[in-house]
């Protein structure tokens, strides 16, 4: 530089649509293991034509944490078929990345 002003202002980021990231239950932009995002996928899980029922989760108090949507399918239910089972497990095992190591957004394609 020539010892000019520079306005740092012109490249300040103004705003971001948040992005969930598949399997990141407690929004930390990882998807870890025990304590974490492994421990909420547990406190969901149905099993296989099982549909998802808060009431009827077998995991005492806190439980599953998640909120269903307007079609009743919690963020566990990768491929929105009304239960949480191993093959929204095995999207949980591809988005895997660590505790604090960032995961993939595109992890679930």
């Amino acid at each position: 530089m020539d010892g000019g002003v520079v306005d740092m202002g012109a490249y300040e980021f103004v705003g971001s649509t948040p992005v969930h990231i598949t399997g990141d239950f407690d929004d930390d932009c990882d998807v870890d293991g025990d304590g974490g995002d492994l421990d909420v996928f547990e406190a969901c899980a149905t099993g296989p034509g099982v549909a998802y029922n808060p009431a009827a989760l077998p995991e005492p108090e806190p439980g599953c944490t998640l909120t269903p949507d307007d079609n009743g399918h919690v963020t566990a239910d990768s491929d929105k078929d009304g239960d949480v089972d191993q093959i929204d497990f095995g999207v949980f095992q591809r988005c895997y990345s660590g505790e604090n190591v960032p995961a993939n957004r595109s992890c679930a394609n």
